[in-house]
């Protein structure tokens, strides 16, 4: 439960950086490979049935379902600064990748862990999208400045790898700081991710052309359902 406003939490972001020893060029070279095959996929196909507007030709997609089941270029984790998987969406997503040879690499990659609002990025193993970046959000309590750094930080990631598809979970709002306030966990995802689109488009453009917000319960869509529509 969240007690503080983001002005008296601790909770803060300090550059996280992967150990010089682990072979990262030989990680990405193996994600670019996959996502030959995830940009011959129609990404928003299995989501016909979903909400979906468009910010300057990119397309934001609602969706109600399983994050691991989406073959887009990288899904996102909503992790621990351990980077050792735990529990909702942390754990499943490690229990279907393959949890054994994911969390061995991020003990190599990233030995000190993370930190929030930051992006650490992995292969994806047995799902099939391309790559996971695995994000910490706020914890015990909202902050909103730290939230909106888990999606652009992610978002940044994609961009240096010419990625074009990405999936977010409702980062914080499981049992974590916005669990209370699904709503504004809401406005802040969406908002930042649109201006992150805008300020891309006006300097010198983005390769992203769809972004999912998936919703793991029906007050979770309904919310995001509404924002939405507010937005079109």
């Amino acid at each position: 439960m969240a007690k503080f406003g983001w002005e008296e939490c601790k909770e803060e972001k300090i550059p996280t950086h992967p150990s010089k020893r682990f072979d990262r060029e030989g990680m990405i070279s193996r994600i670019k490979k996959k996502m030959a095959y995830t940009h011959s996929r129609e990404v928003i196909s299995k989501l016909s049935d979903s909400t979906t507007i468009n910010i300057e030709g990119v397309h934001l997609t609602l969706y109600q379902g399983d994050i691991c089941e989406l073959g887009v270029d990288a899904i996102v984790n909503a992790a621990n600064t351990y980077l050792r998987g735990g529990g909702g969406v942390d754990g499943f997503i490690h229990r279907a990748a393959g949890e054994e040879k994911l969390v061995s690499q991020m003990e190599k990659q990233y030995p000190k862990g993370c930190s929030y609002g930051e992006c650490c990025m992995s292969e994806s193993f047995k799902l099939p999208c391309a790559a996971i970046f695995h994000t910490v959000g706020p914890q015990e309590c909202m902050n909103d400045p730290l939230l909106a750094s888990c999606y652009t930080s992610c978002l940044d990631e994609l961009q240096g790898l010419k990625m074009r598809s990405i999936a977010f979970p409702a980062i914080s709002c499981g049992v974590f700081a916005y669990s209370e306030d699904i709503k504004r966990a809401c406005k802040v995802a969406v908002d930042c991710t649109i201006e992150w689109i805008k300020q891309k488009q006006v300097k010198s453009g983005t390769t992203l052309k769809n972004v999912v917000f998936v919703c793991f319960s029906d007050d979770m869509y309904s919310t995001y359902k509404s924002y939405f529509r507010k937005l079109k």
